[in-house]
């Protein structure tokens, strides 16, 4: 029997789940958006690879697990979590009880980049939020205008508002919630100011 995701035991992968759709994949990441509409419920749907989830706008969803009660969980703009579903895959079902559109950006660690990086960034406007074993995330917040930083690691940039953004000197305007994947060295001159996260693969 084909799998429905109409309950726990017929769950389908997340990349089969409607309102999760792939938009691009190298052989170290995989990024994907995810958007339910307000009132909306996703099918119940498997994650099997450690994942990083980046919060657009504030979100409030209840998550069901199998065999579970639904646990309403809420998330600031900006808020970064991972969870290690490669050591133990998770299947649930997402409901958006909030005001608005749920939106998130989520990454999958797939390979390991060649080169890795001993210590965090240091670099103006860039703050360490966690680290764990697959990615180390930073908050950017920049309020002055023409900053520029050189990124040494392979990573992800996730805006947070609308951002203005020369990349090795090719200009890019990304719209809230819009990404650009990076391989080093690259340099990034943020042209206005910036509130983004920037993900560093491990």
């Amino acid at each position: 029997m084909t799998n429905r995701g109409d309950s726990a035991e017929h769950y389908v992968e997340v990349y089969d789940e409607p309102l999760h759709r792939v938009q691009w994949r190298n052989d170290y990441a995989l990024v994907y958006t995810v958007n339910i509409p307000r009132g909306a419920l996703t099918l119940w749907h498997r994650h099997c690879q450690d994942t990083v989830y980046c919060a657009i706008g504030d979100v409030a969803v209840a998550e069901t697990l199998p065999g579970q009660h639904a646990v309403t969980r809420r998330s600031s703009c900006g808020t970064a979590v991972s969870r290690a579903h490669r050591a133990e895959p998770l299947v649930h079902q997402i409901e958006n009880v909030g005001d608005d559109v749920v939106r998130f950006v989520a990454a999958e660690a797939r390979g390991r980049p060649p080169h890795l990086q001993d210590r965090a960034l240091n670099a103006p406007g860039h703050r360490l939020d966690w680290e764990g074993e697959r990615f180390r995330v930073y908050q950017l917040e920049l309020e002055q205008a023409d900053c520029e930083v050189s990124y040494a690691f392979h990573g992800l940039l996730v805006a947070l508002r609308p951002l203005e953004v020369a990349i090795d000197g090719v200009g890019k305007s990304l719209a809230d919630g819009a990404w650009h994947w990076f391989d080093p060295p690259v340099r990034c001159r943020y042209t206005a100011a910036a509130r983004a996260i920037v993900i560093e693969w491990r």
